[in-house]
């Protein structure tokens, strides 16, 4: 009896082992397809290019200046604002800089897209407390005594923060 067993197991055996075998090579393909298919949709597209412009013109008024722009980001993205003047020091070793360039924020503002435009005012003036109308750095720095070169132009940037607007939204969200 046991010589009929023997091969009845065998046999049952080799069906299970092609059976595997048959299920692993199908598997092979069905699994190389999940992960085609994972890959191709977690793959980021490129994302939009950003088109930031800036204008600048000055106001009626000393010190004041309209900056307005245009964007293709959408409506209610905050954009910033900033005005600052390079102050490079005449000797940054005194000074204990690392570099020699230094700069000041004389004013920054943070606006809304409203339609693809942009706008605001800088005011890059402060009323000293002797009266005069004075740049931040002026008032700061001849309290202590700086020696600053200051550039002869005022840069104006307009930044875009991606981080901040789903910051925004994260709040706007928690409120409602």
């Amino acid at each position: 009896m046991l010589n009929l067993l023997v091969p009845m197991i065998s046999k049952i055996f080799q069906f299970f082992i092609q059976q595997t075998q048959f299920l692993y090579s199908r598997s092979k393909y069905v699994v190389i397809l999940l992960l085609l298919a994972f890959c191709v949709s977690c793959s980021s597209s490129k994302p939009p290019q950003t088109d930031l412009k800036i204008n600048v013109q000055s106001a009626t008024r000393p010190g004041l200046y309209n900056v307005t722009g245009s964007t293709n980001l959408p409506d209610q993205s905050q954009i910033t604002v900033t005005a600052i003047r390079y102050l490079p020091a005449t000797d940054p070793q005194l000074l204990g800089l690392e570099s020699d360039v230094s700069y000041s924020i004389l004013d920054r503002q943070i606006v809304e897209v409203a339609q693809g435009k942009w706008e605001t005012t800088l005011n890059l003036w402060q009323v000293a407390p002797d009266g005069r109308l004075q740049e931040a750095w002026q008032i700061g720095g001849s309290k202590i005594g700086l020696s600053l070169n200051p550039s002869n132009e005022v840069s104006f940037i307009a930044t875009f923060d991606p981080a901040a607007q789903i910051q925004k939204s994260q709040q706007q969200q928690q409120q409602t």
